[in-house]
């Protein structure tokens, strides 16, 4: 009798678990209920579980229950207007920081409730002033943000370094100063691995920071074999953190980090793993020859022992 109303408890759980699976509850958010705009450019959720919205007109937080929008100021105290909030990001120290498009950072002074403009150094403050900001992340140091950036004016992607103690900014991109030690000319993402490794992905490469040269070295890249050869996503494995998996034109592929090891997933022709054996394992080359309209030739060297 006790395990068949066990078993009817059990049942009755796992009916009312699937019937909230299949009605998910959403709360809906707009401009009747506070937002300055109906679309949300940038959304980020802090380490208090406060959801915080970017948009055209400024920034705004839920908590879950109730909506509070943020005026941003210029540093002569002017209420800005038209702010394009590109994207929201916390740092180790837990401070937000708020990236716009047109009117510099920003970030979260917790004690007044208010958001302070970041003074960069002069000669710094127009250089991302009127750019796009994409994807932030923290550097090793606790004082250091990474971000690449979007120079509107000379149409190139640039990966900076920003201090934000000494409020200085580092240029890694093919027009500055660092570019003869630069690994790759149009940085796509900067991301962490293993907590203390910072990674970047750009064209073909997978390139590590080195940070006692302060340089970026090439840790790997993709077979030139490879038709379009570019590294579109990096994303680590959330299980084995050693692990990255890649997605390009031709496929998605896994590499270790530790032994640079390519593995195709589904590229259709095995050419990643027939380059893996061939170059890796019987130390050869595999080159390709290709025509349009006429046909492809696979060329495949191996050494001659005797």
């Amino acid at each position: 009798m006790l395990a068949r109303l066990l078993y009817s408890l059990f049942l009755l759980c796992t009916i009312s678990a699937a019937g909230q699976f299949a009605n998910p509850y959403f709360t809906t958010l707009s401009v009747q209920d506070g937002l300055l705009d109906d679309i949300a450019r940038s959304e980020f959720e802090d380490a208090n579980g406060y959801n915080w919205f970017g948009t055209k007109n400024g920034l705004v937080r839920y908590d879950g229950n109730e909506i509070k929008n943020y005026t941003l100021y210029s540093q002569q105290k002017i209420a800005q207007t038209a702010v394009l909030v590109s994207y929201i990001f916390q740092d180790k120290k837990g401070i937000i920081w708020a990236f716009t498009s047109n009117h510099g950072i920003y970030f979260y002074d917790a004690e007044k409730d208010a958001f302070r403009r970041f003074i960069l150094k002069e000669k710094y403050e127009n250089h991302i002033s009127d750019n796009t900001i994409f994807p932030v992340i923290n550097g090793i140091e606790a004082h250091v943000i990474w971000l690449i950036n979007y120079n509107m004016e000379q149409n190139l992607l640039e990966l900076l370094q920003l201090n934000t103690e000494t409020a200085e900014l580092v240029d890694y991109s093919s027009v500055s100063k660092n570019a003869a030690s630069f690994p790759v000319k149009t940085p796509l993402l900067v991301f962490r691995a293993n907590c203390n490794q910072l990674w970047l992905a750009g064209a073909n490469k997978l390139c590590i920071w080195n940070s006692k040269t302060k340089q970026f070295t090439t840790q790997f890249m993709l077979p030139k074999i490879l038709s379009n050869a570019e590294i579109l996503e990096v994303i680590v494995d959330p299980i084995e953190t050693e692990i990255f998996w890649k997605n390009n034109y031709s496929g998605n592929f896994t590499v270790e980090s530790g032994n640079k090891k390519l593995r195709g997933k589904g590229t259709g022709l095995g050419l990643s793993m027939s380059y893996d054996i061939i170059t890796n394992g019987h130390n050869g080359e595999l080159n390709v020859q290709s025509i349009q309209n006429t046909g492809t030739t696979f060329i495949i060297q191996l050494p001659f022992k005797t």
